[in-house]
């Protein structure tokens, strides 16, 4: 009797377990794929867990919105605005520094490394090369974009 008893306690434990949603302070893992509108990926995790914990902001607002409530083996389609991802294109991020060239000057489309007054070092995408100055967006490569992200959570810890 006593241990039909414990046999019973421990599977409504277990069960609890399994139907458990994913709430914040939880450390969760999942699979992904992040594409556009027009279906290109962009990212996706390959079958390496992305683990993150919900509610420390170690993942775009959108997609820790999205992971919210789900249970172990869900899997959702979503799409996510540029304000819950990774902004809106800052026109101020886009700028012409005036350089002097003592090599070969950038390529549009290379990375260039700027350096901020507090010493920091910020990417940013060469638009434009003139012979005085290069023009730079130091947006976020997926500022302004629409993202659609398919998410299997495979885990919460």
């Amino acid at each position: 009797m006593k241990f039909k008893l414990l046999f019973a306690l421990f599977l409504i434990i277990l069960s609890g377990c399994s139907n458990s949603e994913v709430k914040p302070g939880d450390l969760i893992s999942v699979n992904y794929i992040g594409s556009f509108d027009d279906g290109e990926i962009f990212d996706q995790s390959n079958g390496e867990l992305l683990t993150f914990t919900v509610g420390d902001h170690e993942v775009i607002p959108g997609f820790e919105n999205a992971v919210l409530g789900m249970k172990i083996g869900d899997k959702k389609d979503i799409k996510i605005q540029p304000e819950e991802a990774y902004g809106l294109v800052n026109p101020e991020l886009i700028m012409e520094i005036p350089i002097k060239y003592d090599d070969t000057p950038p390529l549009v489309g290379d990375t260039a490394l700027l350096q901020t007054p507090d010493k920091n070092q910020v990417k940013a995408k060469v638009l434009e090369v003139n012979s005085d100055s290069i023009k730079v967006d130091a947006n976020h490569p997926l500022a302004g974009k629409i993202l659609n992200f398919n998410i299997e959570l495979v885990e919460i810890k």
